[in-house]
């Protein structure tokens, strides 16, 4: 039996089990062993965690028990970038429940609220969740208490008061704890900015919401489980661009102040367009006008595909190769939606003939199936059509740079080091190491494949055939570098979902855990993958959450990465933990893809991995 979800009823644990309800609540009195309610004792309002189901039905050996756990269902993330003032944060409030005490909170006139990356977590959780938000920083990681200042002490005292403790949205002084929150990162970053040479801290808030009933429809119809926001800090000035290097969708909102929102438009667009080659685009357009009628908004929305255009004409730089030719942030007018001026408390007919465009191209995020099928069938059809098909994307292959990594002079890093620097395998007590490792393993692969495919263009490849190889293994590598994917899964709603740091470890231990896994009954591999881990020195409370894959499909492909990583990028060397990252994470997620490549050509299992073990990494 087959059962998903973050709780379970005794009906359902009943049905999971095969028994009668009965026989649950008699196992629940006889058998001290068997997990607690999370909520009450009573029968009829009693729940079990899923997690607790599942370690109490693996250490009993209970095959007909398969749960799904919470990172089964599917996700999305959201980005939404800008200048300051433009009302990002405003956008936000649209998908949650509390609303008003969001816009108070996030939003404000006078100022850029967004001080730093706010990561807003859209769960539909039972009637127990509650909206809370923490501070997370690793300024204490990246600083040497030897030569802190003065300044510098004061600042970790209150960084202490205020970081990785969770808040409600219900208490009277979350507003002022926001402020606090506020005015401690724009200290980080005034020091940062006065220090050039120190390392910049990853600092955020993440923020846990209920779903608005618009959110809840939305999340229906798009079979998302959980959605996060992204909120950046507003673009200007000396104001960098948020490197968010992974997102479904990426919302640009732009407001009508001519030559000055282009230059800053673009200079978003130019460092962002690596990323953006699998997600979907929109821009909004700020306008002024009051909307009392349909016909206002449809008006409004006229104006801004006029206006945009002025916008559009500036980037024709910026279109000059293959691959950009389809990307959505290089066609601004074709995915520019009318942003109209709302109520802060109360949805409006503006904010209705809004949300009515806007979801269109929220569910193109997210059904991309279609899309990626007459991608592949174009493919295939080439692949059948031209003799030279098979060898010419071969060649796109081969000619990827190999990525710079045992920096000359330095000692090679080892998984002896690793194991001694003692991580966990959940985000938070991992002190964001592997995660921070990890975005920067993520921008420098994006920029590698971005430049190495970037140099096909109508010149030097004017054959049609050629560009639609070009730009679906283009696409094919992006999109497997940006699957976040291996044979573990965790499904504590608090982790980063999904959990990243622990698939990072469990490819940096591909050797260990491929070994350990590969050779055990399908009951026993999620034992096998927590041994295997533990073994590789990953600490972590919460072991009980965790599962190793069991789907046929996903678990064999799962453990072919891990057997390339095994194979090819474990023996690679070295000169630090984030080439590591780079290199047996990220690289094994794009050898997969090369992989899933070859096999598409028509080549065997072991020719395959043959030719993936040639190509440069």
């Amino acid at each position: 039996m087959i059962i998903s979800g973050k709780t379970l009823s005794a009906a359902e644990v009943a049905e999971a089990f095969g028994v009668d309800q009965d026989t649950i609540l008699d196992w629940e009195t006889t058998d001290k062993k068997f997990p607690k309610r999370s909520v009450g004792s009573n029968a009829n309002i009693g729940v079990w965690n899923t997690a607790e189901i599942a370690k109490y039905a693996r250490e009993h050996k209970n095959e007909n028990v398969i749960v799904l756990p919470f990172s089964y269902e599917k996700s999305g993330k959201l980005c939404i970038l800008g200048r300051a003032r433009t009302g990002k944060s405003f956008l936000v409030a649209l998908f949650v429940e509390r609303r008003n005490d969001y816009v108070k909170y996030f939003c404000s006139n006078s100022g850029d609220k967004t001080a730093c990356e706010v990561r807003n977590i859209i769960v539909d959780e039972d009637k127990h969740f509650e909206d809370t938000f923490v501070f997370h920083t690793n300024f204490f990681q990246l600083s040497n208490s030897e030569n802190d200042s003065d300044e510098i002490l004061v600042l970790k005292e209150e960084i202490k008061k205020i970081s990785n403790k969770e808040f409600e949205f219900a208490k009277s002084d979350s507003q002022s704890m926001l402020e606090k929150i506020e005015k401690v990162v724009r200290l980080i970053n005034k020091i940062e900015k006065n220090n050039p040479v120190r390392e910049k801290s990853y600092n955020y808030i993440t923020v846990y919401l209920r779903p608005s009933e618009y959110a809840k429809k939305l999340l229906k119809e798009t079979g998302l489980r959980y959605l996060e926001i992204i909120d950046t800090p507003g673009v200007s000035g000396d104001v960098e661009v948020a490197q968010v290097s992974k997102a479904d969708m990426y919302v640009f909102v732009l407001r009508a102040e001519n030559l000055q929102e282009a230059a800053t438009l673009k200079k978003i667009v130019v460092q962002l367009k690596p990323f953006t080659a699998s997600s979907k685009v929109s821009f909004l357009y700020r306008t002024e006008e009051t909307i009392t009628r349909n016909e206002d908004y449809a008006e409004a929305d006229m104006a801004t595909q006029k206006d945009i255009v002025a916008f559009e004409n500036s980037f024709d730089d910026l279109k000059k190769c293959i691959i950009d030719t389809d990307l959505d942030v290089s066609n601004i007018s074709q995915n520019a939606i009318a942003l109209p001026p709302m109520n802060s408390k109360y949805p409006t007919l503006a904010e209705e003939r809004f949300l009515e465009r806007f979801t269109d191209k929220f569910k193109a995020a997210f059904d991309v199936e279609e899309q990626v099928k007459q991608e592949q069938l174009a493919f295939e059809k080439v692949i059948k059509e031209e003799k030279s098909a098979v060898s010419y994307t071969l060649m796109l292959l081969g000619k990827i740079p190999k990525l710079e990594v045992m920096k000359k002079g330095l000692k090679p890093y080892t998984d002896f080091q690793f194991i001694n620097e003692k991580h966990n395998r959940v985000m938070t007590g991992d002190n964001y190491r592997l995660l921070n490792d990890l975005k920067n393993a993520y921008a420098e692969e994006a920029l590698l494949l971005y430049k190495s495919f970037e140099v096909y263009d109508e010149n030097n490849t004017p054959e049609a055939w050629k560009k639609v190889l070009v730009k679906f293994i283009y696409r094919t590598l992006v999109r497997s570098a940006e699957k976040d994917w291996g044979l573990g899964i965790s499904y504590h709603f608090r982790e980063d979902y999904p959990t990243r740091t622990m698939l990072v470890e469990e490819s940096i231990a591909g050797s260990v855990v491929y070994n350990a896994v590969s050779v055990k009954l399908k009951e026993e591999k999620t034992d096998a993958y927590i041994e295997a881990l533990k073994q590789f020195g990953i600490l972590s409370k919460t072991w009980g959450y965790v599962q190793c894959q069991l789907d046929g499909v996903v678990y064999d492909e799962a453990l072919k990465k891990l057997q390339i990583i095994k194979e090819s990028l474990v023996p690679v060397q070295v000169s630090g933990r984030e080439e590591m990252v780079l290199c047996r994470y990220v690289g094994g997620l794009r050898k997969m893809g090369e992989y899933k490549l070859l096999r598409q050509l028509g080549f065997s299992d072991e020719e395959a991995m043959k030719k993936v073990m040639d190509l440069p990494f």
